[in-house]
């Protein structure tokens, strides 16, 4: 997971340190490369609809379990969907090596298209 701020950039996930100065350096590259072709690109002014919270709810596992915190997977769903929890306080789904962890990336990819926070911040 990358995030791109102002005046640095944070990167997760990275297997190793040596991982993350590669992503750092195409991260550069693309910038420059940007900054570079500023006169030929076009902005996009179109306004993207966030899609709805049943596509978060279709990455979970269903299994109601209420270790997040609510009773219902559709119940997360919702708040995630809104911004008020983190997609990160689904136990089954970011348990290393759990029954669910397949499910972690799809979620995560999701989340991040819709602008929430998919891992709270530690």
């Amino acid at each position: 997971m990358i995030a791109l701020y102002p005046k640095r950039i944070t990167i997760a996930k990275a297997d190793e340190i040596v991982d993350a100065w590669l992503t750092l350096e195409r991260i550069r590259f693309l910038a420059e490369q940007t900054w570079r072709d500023r006169d030929r690109i076009a902005p996009s002014f179109e306004t993207r609809k966030k899609p709805p919270a049943l596509e978060i709810f279709k990455r979970l596992p269903g299994t109601n379990c209420g270790r997040c915190g609510e009773p219902t997977c559709l119940a997360f769903a919702m708040h995630v969907w809104t911004g008020e929890i983190s997609a990160s306080r689904c136990l089954p789904v970011f348990e290393e090596g759990g029954k669910f962890s397949r499910l972690r990336e799809p979620l995560l990819e999701i989340c991040a298209g819709m602008g929430i926070t998919g891992v709270d911040r530690k």
